[in-house]
């Protein structure tokens, strides 16, 4: 080998120990860059985000206290209930608003977007008293039973009141579970003076022979006045309504209950007034039959309502009877909005709607649903264990 050819290679030699050094050090010095950036980021997270759940774990109440307050008629303490409507209407603390923020909502404060809590109360009353919040001496707001605050819908809430400049934001500590302990004479309910069916359960169903409707009601163990029944779209929470497609067709009782939104459940009932620019439609193409999976529909449907009950406007759900197709989205949509299980969420619809019969797939796709949705056998109590068996499971085993 000449000189010139070995002294050729060991340069080559050089030249590659050397890229291989500088890429090394590149390398290096990038991976020590992104560790730095990374905990420079999480730390500034750290100090520019402060939890404000330790002040506000410090502004609570007591149920003595508030006993006080209504004992002496006090005008200067808005209290808001932040429990959903289904319970705040069974029993709530006297002048109390509902104030039931959607989980949508929920997740839009947990991200900073602004939320108009105004659109989510059902009363013209509750409206008024609530838009005069800055000229109360206090604020109380309350849940199930809360005793921490932290990482709760309530301290979202309380953040959100705060940023509007708010200083006078308390809860109540045990919430409304703590306060009917101890002062069960002074709740009140919306659902007292109501007439209606008694309370059948799912445990009522049985089923048929009939293969056109698959599920029916024994009779219930206090008779039901059928002259009592409510003739048109009946109101399940506030701003949504059930009914047929007939109340779909009533142009007066539409307007007369502010229902410009219409979820027609039918494949071939068309939308009567979709030319008409004062309603939004939405129709789900589905037919009334155990080949039908309308659970695959519920995620589009609960949007659409929850968009028109957050704009204050009533959403009628429909089908053609109003028995089967609009009354599973509409239970489906009361186990999600409102955190019922399937039992108390039928149970609420049949209180209100006596004629329901869902066809027996549909049930079954509930029963999924609430499996999915993971929901605690008892909604109001925050320690309730999860439901192992639902009412529906038993009964279908006992056949």
């Amino acid at each position: 080998m000449s000189c010139q050819s070995e002294f050729a290679m060991k340069r080559n030699r050089c030249e590659l120990g050397l890229t291989i050094r500088i890429l090394t050090v590149k390398h290096t010095r990038r991976a020590i860059s992104r560790r730095d950036i990374s905990r420079n980021t999480s730390y500034f997270s750290r100090i520019q985000m402060p939890s404000l759940s330790s002040q506000f774990n410090n502004m609570s109440t007591t149920s003595d206290w508030l006993y006080t307050q209504i004992l002496n008629n006090s005008s200067t303490v808005l209290l808001l209930d932040c429990r959903p409507y289904n319970e705040y209407s069974q029993s709530h603390v006297p002048t109390a608003i509902n104030l039931a923020v959607p989980s949508l909502m929920l997740r839009r404060l947990k991200k900073g977007s602004s939320v108009n809590f105004a659109n989510m109360i059902n009363t013209e009353d509750g409206k008024r008293r609530f838009a005069k919040r800055d000229l109360m001496d206090k604020i109380v707001i309350y849940d199930g039973s809360t005793d921490n605050l932290t990482n709760t819908a309530l301290e979202l809430i309380m953040q959100r009141l705060a940023a509007e400049g708010l200083d006078n934001i308390f809860y109540l500590k045990g919430g409304f579970t703590t306060f009917k302990s101890d002062y069960p004479n002074l709740c009140e309910s919306e659902e007292a003076d109501q007439s209606g069916p008694s309370y059948i359960r799912l445990s009522d169903l049985r089923i048929s022979n009939d293969d056109t409707s698959p599920l029916k009601t024994c009779a219930p163990s206090s008779p039901f006045n059928e002259s009592k029944v409510r003739k048109g779209a009946v109101e399940i929470l506030p701003n949504l309504y059930l009914g047929n497609a007939r109340d779909a067709s009533d142009l007066r009782e539409l307007l007369d209950r502010n229902i410009t939104y219409i979820l027609n459940v039918t494949n071939d009932i068309p939308n009567k007034f979709e030319n008409d620019p004062r309603f939004t439609y939405m129709n789900l193409r589905v037919q009334d039959n155990w080949q039908t999976n309308l659970a695959d529909h519920f995620q589009e449907a609960f949007k659409f309502i929850d968009e028109a009950r957050l704009d204050g406007k009533a959403v009628l759900v429909h089908c053609l009877a109003g028995i089967s197709r609009s009354v599973t989205v509409t239970t489906a949509y009361l186990m999600e909005h409102e955190h019922l299980s399937l039992n108390d969420a039928y149970d609420l619809v049949k209180r209100r709607k006596s004629d329901i019969s869902p066809n027996f797939s549909f049930m079954g796709q509930l029963l999924e649903f609430e499996r999915r949705l993971n929901i605690p056998a008892t909604p109001s109590s925050a320690s309730s264990s999860l439901s192992s068996t639902s009412s529906l499971e038993m009964e279908i085993s006992a056949f």
